[in-house]
């Protein structure tokens, strides 16, 4: 059994480590915001009116499906990608990045971040419904699948707005990763959803700060306990 005082020192340590980072986060392992999209830029969103375009390039991924890679200017020079499921398994949109990454050292803990949201082109009954989701690979060099992550941006409400998403995938030690990003649901005729801001990292020093606070309030529990 641990000791209060071995519970205290482990909640000290665990308070240095967070001290010695500093409480900053690292520079991300990889991050992509998708600005370098470029694509036909031949209409407007329904309801939004923002700038939509399809058979786009996007620098460092190899795009694949009908049409791809759609994309959303939502602001000035800011470009989200949206992914289209098609009508069949065949014209599913995908994203997938051409070169590896380091992060994937076995047993260590990783996290992707990225900003999601419902999406549609120019034609009201192809927007994201209820049951669409963004399907997120995490590939090592021998092409397995690690880890897989779906998202449900939620139905089309009639503006681009986008949610924070994460998931956290643990490396295998197989070489570098790569990560894919697609529709879940092919054949549905309808937008999976929108992506920016496409971001791994290591777990942020906030999980070190939530180790210790439970450590030291275990430790003050059992003191509490003693003293009565």
């Amino acid at each position: 059994m641990i000791s209060t005082k071995n519970i205290s020192i482990m909640a000290t340590a665990a308070f240095a480590v967070l001290l010695a980072m500093g409480g900053a986060q690292a520079d991300p392992i990889f991050s992509d915001n998708f600005n370098d999209y470029a694509g036909n830029q031949n209409t407007n969103q329904a309801d939004t009116g923002l700038p939509v375009a399809y058979d786009g390039t996007l620098p460092g991924w190899t795009a694949a499906g009908g049409n791809a890679v759609h994309g959303v200017q939502v602001g000035s020079g800011n470009w989200a990608v949206m992914i289209w499921d098609g009508p069949d398994a065949a014209s599913v949109n995908s994203i997938t990045l051409q070169n590896g990454v380091a992060a994937n050292a076995a047993g260590k803990l990783y996290t992707v971040s990225f900003d999601a949201a419902a999406a549609v082109y120019a034609i009201e009954n192809q927007a994201t419904t209820s049951s669409d989701a963004l399907n997120i690979l995490v590939i090592d060099s021998s092409n397995t699948v690690i880890d897989t992550f779906l998202y449900q941006p939620g139905a089309w409400n009639g503006s681009e707005t986008f949610s924070d998403a994460s998931f956290n995938y643990t490396g295998n030690g197989n070489g570098n990763v790569t990560y894919e990003i697609t529709g879940a649901i092919p054949g549905s005729a309808t937008f999976s959803g929108a992506v920016d801001n496409f971001t791994v990292n290591t777990p942020e020093p906030a999980s070190f700060f939530l180790l210790a606070a439970g450590l030291a309030g275990t430790a003050l529990a059992r003191r509490r306990k003693k003293a009565h």
